[in-house]
């Protein structure tokens, strides 16, 4: 059971926790304010959405582990629920990465706090995650 579905779900957790809140947080910012808005709902767009999905399917298998341990029967119906239910918020994601990889190189090119910042980053998550292959996102 704990094969791809807790990397997937650490890997949009390490979005929020690297990325997200790191940007809204820096001092001075890394991004304008009046631009750091817009900039985040257009790389990460409904990454929220995605995260939820999966943490609801890692909690329905969790569930499943417990009441049927030690011998678990079937994850077809939570596994079908997810396919069905996720659907829609990847339908939403893909399309969506283009725009997201055309401003993180727009802002690369043109913020240099920003190139460090995501430099760093990927310093960081190389080292906490070497045997991960991070494709995840176009941060990446």
């Amino acid at each position: 059971m704990y094969v791809l579905i807790p990397e997937i779900f650490t890997w949009i957790l390490m979005i929020l926790q690297i990325y997200i809140l790191p940007l809204r947080k820096a001092e001075p910012p890394i991004i304008p304010p009046d631009r750091l808005d817009q900039f985040i709902e257009d790389v990460f767009h409904n990454y929220g959405q995605v995260y939820e999905f999966h943490k609801k399917l890692v909690d329905e298998l969790h569930e499943i582990q417990r009441e049927q341990h030690p011998r678990i029967n079937s994850i077809t119906a939570a596994i079908f629920d997810a396919a069905l239910n996720f659907r829609d918020a990847y339908m939403e994601y893909i399309p969506n990465y283009p725009i997201a990889a055309y401003r993180i190189d727009d802002e690369m090119a043109n913020n240099l706090a920003f190139k460090t910042f995501v430099d760093v980053s990927r310093l960081y998550i190389s080292f906490q995650c070497s045997s991960f292959v991070l494709t995840a996102s176009p941060l990446l």
